[in-house]
C-alpha cells in the first residue's frame, strides 16, 4: 500500500499512519486528492465518524456508560444489520423491543448501543467495558439525530419539491420525478405509493 503525506506529518510503521497522534488507518485503501494544492488523504469508506457521544447536538443524553467516543462506520436499529464498529439503537415498537436484541449486536461487532431502558443497559455495562453504552430519552429521536450528523446533513443539499392538494398529488408528484430523471438530475420520490430512488 501508498502512503501519502496529510498535514505536517505522517509515518508508516507496522501498518499504520498518523500525523504525530491521532491513527487515521489501519491496512485501508485510499483516493488521493488534490485542493487548493495541498495533499489529503481520505479512506474509502462510505461513513465514518468519531462520535462524541456526550457533544452530539440535539440529543439528550441522560448518562454514557463506558467510553464516551468511539469511531463509527455505520448506525442502525436492526441487530441483523449491525457490522463491525456500528452504533445499535434500541427501538420499541408495537412487536418489539430493540433492547431485546442487544445481546446480538454486541456478538455482530456493535461498539455502541443507545437505548432507553436503564436497567437493561446497565445489566450489560459489566460485562462489556470497550463498549459505550448511551441512555437517551427517546432512542427513535436519538436515531434521527445521530443521523443528520453522521451523514452531514444530507438533507440540506438536497433539493426538495413538496406537493400538496386535495386530489392529483401523486400524479404531479411522479411527473416531477420522471421529469427530473430525464434531464439528468437523479430525484427520488415519497409518497402513498412507496418510496422511490431515481433508479
Amino acid at each position: 500500500m501508498t502512503f501519502y503525506k496529510v498535514g505536517k506529518r505522517i509515518q508508516k510503521e507496522k501498518g499504520f499512519i498518523w500525523d504525530e497522534t491521532r491513527i487515521l488507518s489501519n491496512f485501508a485503501t485510499f483516493c488521493l486528492l488534490e485542493c487548493y494544492n495541498q495533499t489529503y488523504l481520505i479512506e474509502q469508506k462510505e461513513h465514518f465518524m468519531d462520535i462524541q457521544w456526550t457533544q452530539l447536538p440535539q440529543i439528550k443524553t441522560l448518562q454514557v456508560y463506558g467510553p464516551t467516543s468511539q469511531s463509527t462506520d455505520g448506525i442502525v436499529y436492526d441487530s441483523k444489520d449491525v457490522q463491525n464498529q456500528f452504533a445499535f439503537f434500541c427501538i420499541i415498537g408495537e412487536e418489539t423491543d430493540g433492547h431485546l436484541y442487544i445481546d446480538e449486536a454486541i456478538q455482530n461487532g456493535a461498539t455502541t448501543i443507545v437505548g432507553s431502558d436503564k436497567v437493561t443497559l446497565e445489566k450489560y455495562v459489566p460485562l462489556h467495558a470497550n463498549i459505550s453504552f448511551v441512555l437517551v430519552r427517546d432512542s427513535r429521536e436519538a436515531l434521527a439525530f445521530t443521523a443528520i450528523e453522521f451523514y452531514h446533513h444530507a438533507s440540506d443539499k438536497l433539493f426538495k419539491v413538496g406537493v400538496t392538494g386535495t386530489n392529483g398529488k401523486t400524479t404531479v408528484a411522479t411527473f416531477v420525478r420522471n421529469l427530473f430523471n430525464l434531464l439528468g438530475l437523479p430525484c427520488g420520490m415519497l409518497g402513498t405509493n412507496g418510496i422511490f430512488t431515481s433508479k
